[in-house]
């Protein structure tokens, strides 16, 4: 079989082949006769096409992990690269092999797992793990009560939006505390509480024109809470000094923190404890905070009669003024 294989290959490659053996599969008799060349016109012709058709295939060398594709008109082998074959580049728009591809398809499946990096490779964590890797030292959503948040001491809770559509629980022992900023982020939405203080503020007495008052206090404290635009606003005086010669207008406190709102016919009415007031045929003396205000202005009323502004007149000089109150006004901001 071999010998044949020669014959064909010597054939092939255009040599004239000599038959002087014979076997069991071939006997040299006959025509062309023993010994003769074998040229034969026909079999040549069958070996250049087999040698034609090999000469169509592209070469080893250069080729390797290609693979051979025939052309669109059938007339010629090309080798290829296989990413080649449908337009895809590796890195542009076919994703290459990547260790860290492998990392992560070889992590288990497991129902609430996390994958973080750990360093060095990806590592699938449990909740628990996963949050203690994100330096997370208790839950942010309490897991027993979805929505409510600090199931015990949460972590501190940073962003510029969030929404939450459950329970705001910050009844844990150490918490239960809402920060603002010192400087109101004003919101003109109705439905946003965008302030709150809780500070004190010295409340000071005056007339319209002060002139020579002299005024020294034994209590002279202010407190107020400021809750979105709702100002509740304390005052309590009593003065050891005071006397006045050319002041003229009406009494008023001076130093509230907040200009009230500005609105039409806009009065927010107070409670009031005084002495020092004498104000013939009034009976009740009140404390208030008028439109775009930022002072507590008095008025007497009583049965029978007009209400009135308290003037200075009407605060003898020399005597012990004492005034406390409450009132709860809206500010402008």
């Amino acid at each position: 079989m071999r010998k044949i294989l020669s014959v064909i290959i010597a054939a092939a490659l255009g040599l004239n082949v000599v038959l002087a053996y014979s076997n069991d599969f071939f006997t040299a008799s006959g025509v062309p006769a023993t010994g003769a060349a074998l040229n034969s016109a026909t079999m040549r012709g069958e070996f250049d096409s087999i040698e034609a058709g090999f000469d169509k295939m592209p070469t080893l060398t250069g080729n390797g992990n290609k693979v051979v594709t025939v052309n669109a008109g059938g007339t010629a082998l090309s080798a290829t690269a296989a990413t080649a074959l449908s337009g895809m580049v590796i890195g542009t728009n076919l994703q290459a092999w990547d260790a860290d591809l492998d990392a992560i398809a070889a992590l288990a499946k497991t129902d609430g797992n996390f994958v973080v990096g750990d360093g060095s490779t990806w590592v699938a964590e449990s909740g628990a793990t996963a949050r203690t890797s994100l330096g997370f030292t208790d839950p942010i959503l309490d897991k027993a009560s979805p929505g409510a948040i600090g199931a015990s001491t949460p972590a501190a809770i940073s962003g510029t939006t969030g929404t939450y559509t459950g329970l705001v629980d910050i009844s844990g022992a150490s918490a239960g505390q809402i920060k603002f900023p010192a400087t109101q982020n004003a919101s003109a939405d109705a439905n946003t509480l965008d302030d709150y203080k809780e500070s004190t503020w010295t409340p000071d007495i005056g007339f319209t024109s002060n002139g020579d008052l002299s005024v020294a206090y034994s209590t002279q404290v202010g407190h107020y809470t400021k809750i979105g635009r709702i100002v509740i606003l304390t005052f309590s005086i009593q003065t050891t000094t005071f006397t006045h010669g050319t002041a003229t207008g009406d009494l008023k406190i001076i130093g509230l923190p907040f200009t009230s709102i500005t609105a039409t016919g806009y009065i927010a009415n107070g409670t009031l404890q005084w002495q020092g007031i004498t104000k013939a045929t009034h009976t009740q003396v009140n404390a208030y905070v008028a439109s775009n205000s930022a002072i507590v202005s008095f008025r007497a009323s009583g049965s029978g009669t007009s209400v009135a502004a308290i003037g200075v007149s009407d605060m003898p000089t020399g005597g012990t003024v004492i005034l406390n109150g409450t009132i709860t006004y809206t500010a402008a901001n």
